[in-house]
């Protein structure tokens, strides 16, 4: 890549390594945008778009966090790709919920510590269930804000106990419980039972909905290697850590395991996660970051609906952060976030791919009128 015919012989003969090769890219100005790739399956996401532009990534001294809902298949998840960033000295860090990495590149992330109080106990359940979370009816959104006060509740009492561990395995343990004895429970603790009392008195069908909708979506918190993955142990580090130096983070999210509402709770969790961390740690320093960051949220529909998406884009991109995003076709995104997806697209992606051969007519003529309404003038650059 970037290097004449006979400089590839070269460097086949004298078998260099990948840092001796030459690499083109785009200027920054064009290059670090948000971006968004439509194609049908087997349409060439990953092996055209995703994976070219991680290759850069190892080789440019830049941190990708890939979300691989892919894992593991050969060929389309991302696991081979560690193999480059270990070639350029870059840092691997695997994050992995289902116990299937246990290398020394396996990390924990003990995001409860800072559990200490209601309000921050509630930060916690956002992760989770953040503000209008669901673009849906408004019993929907009852459940959806009980389940997220009955999740702030227990954490926050946990947080308090000497006897119970503060733990998401152990707050879906309680909610499980029966509505008289989850009740009885918190009086256990008067000072969460009082934080959360309008939705402990709520009524009965709504509150015992609030505790099925929270034992679901903790599904794979519950997992022994979840937990694990969350405590603070020999391998813990932080955002700011995983920040400081050019590197892979890779989650790995078999597609087996991340259907339905649990999967959709834990893979809106990580983005929240490392979106708010992130974002925490560019205030800190009082600038945009000093290594540049990738996002790969591939699949993007298996995210389900995420509020203030626009607002979330607009803001990483002002702090060195470029986001880029594959789904099967824009129907997907429609069904998904109805009219404003078009207003999520046109304030935000920089870049769009398609790959036409994958259309239905419907999406084929959407496009056909987008680009129709655009002139362009020639761009040249150097």
């Amino acid at each position: 890549m970037g290097g004449s015919l006979e400089e590839a012989k070269a460097f086949r003969e004298k078998k260099g390594k990948p840092k001796d090769r030459f690499f083109l890219r785009l200027p920054p100005r064009v290059e670090r945008i948000h971006t968004i790739t439509y194609a049908g399956t087997g349409g060439g996401k990953t092996v055209g778009i995703f994976r070219p532009r991680i290759a850069l990534d190892a080789a440019e001294g830049n941190i990708a966090i890939i979300f691989d809902t892919k894992y593991p298949n050969p060929g389309d998840s991302y696991l081979d790709v560690r193999d480059w960033f270990r070639a350029f000295g870059r840092k691997v860090r695997i994050i992995d919920p289902f116990g299937m990495e246990t290398g020394e590149e396996a990390v924990q992330l003990p995001v409860l510590k800072e559990v200490r109080d209601f309000p921050s106990a509630l930060d916690a359940a956002r992760l989770i269930y953040p503000p209008d979370i669901e673009n849906a009816d408004a019993a929907s959104r009852v459940f959806v804000a009980n389940a997220r006060s009955l999740l702030a509740g227990i954490l926050y009492a946990l947080s308090t106990s000497s006897t119970e561990r503060l733990s998401f395995q152990e707050a879906a343990k309680v909610a499980n419980l029966d509505t008289a004895s989850l009740q009885n429970w918190f009086r256990r603790y008067p000072e969460a039972m009082a934080a959360i009392q309008s939705t402990l008195a709520a009524d009965k069908y709504v509150l015992s909905g609030a505790q099925n909708r929270l034992v679901t979506d903790l599904e794979i918190f519950v997992l022994d290697s979840a937990d694990r993955l969350f405590q603070d142990g020999p391998r813990a580090v932080s955002v700011r850590e995983l920040l400081r130096e050019p590197g892979m983070i890779h989650l790995v999210f078999p597609e087996r395991y991340i259907r339905g509402s649990a999967g959709r709770a834990i893979l809106r969790f990580f983005k929240r996660f490392f979106d708010q961390a992130i974002l925490r740690y560019a205030e800190e320093l009082g600038r945009p970051l000093d290594i540049h960051v990738n996002y790969y949220y591939d699949e993007l529909a298996l995210f389900g609906f995420l509020p203030d998406l626009d607002s979330d884009l607009a803001t990483l991109r002002s702090r060195n952060i470029s986001v880029h995003m594959a789904t099967q076709s824009r129907a997907q995104m429609e069904a998904i976030y109805g009219e404003r997806w078009e207003a999520t697209e046109n304030n935000n992606v920089g870049t769009f791919y398609l790959v036409p051969g994958s259309y239905t007519p419907q999406e084929a003529t959407y496009w056909s009128k987008m680009l129709g309404r655009y002139s362009f003038v020639g761009v040249s650059l150097g």
